[in-house]
């Protein structure tokens, strides 16, 4: 379990730092930023709640030893799978949203 678990806290971390970084993005006072934080706030709010699940299950792993059963385990690890499908859906979406709002702001200089 120990790889496991630090394996989901460096999966949390970079999470964390996607948030951060778009957090700070959407704090800054240009019309980028404003047009990024009408589109982009959802998925920060989802990505930001994938983390906390992410340090929920790490915390959980803590309470597995050896002698945990393996239906144990195995709840544990069937955890992850659906939190990093929602990670990568709520990446591709911020990534497509930040494009948009990018793309736009080209065409307001052409």
């Amino acid at each position: 379990m120990p790889s496991i678990r630090s394996h989901i806290s460096e999966i949390a971390s970079i999470v964390g730092s996607v948030v951060s970084a778009t957090e700070s993005s959407i704090q800054d006072s240009t019309p980028i930023s404003a047009a990024l934080k009408l589109k982009a706030e959802s998925s920060v709010k989802a990505l930001a709640q994938c983390k906390a699940k992410l340090i929920t299950v790490s915390a959980e792993s803590e309470a597995l030893d050896a002698s945990s059963s393996r239906g144990q385990i195995k709840a544990l690890t069937q955890k992850l799978p659906p939190l990093a499908f929602e990670i990568a859906r709520e990446t591709k979406e911020l990534s497509q949203k930040i494009d948009l709002v990018g793309a736009a702001e080209l065409e307001d200089f052409s």
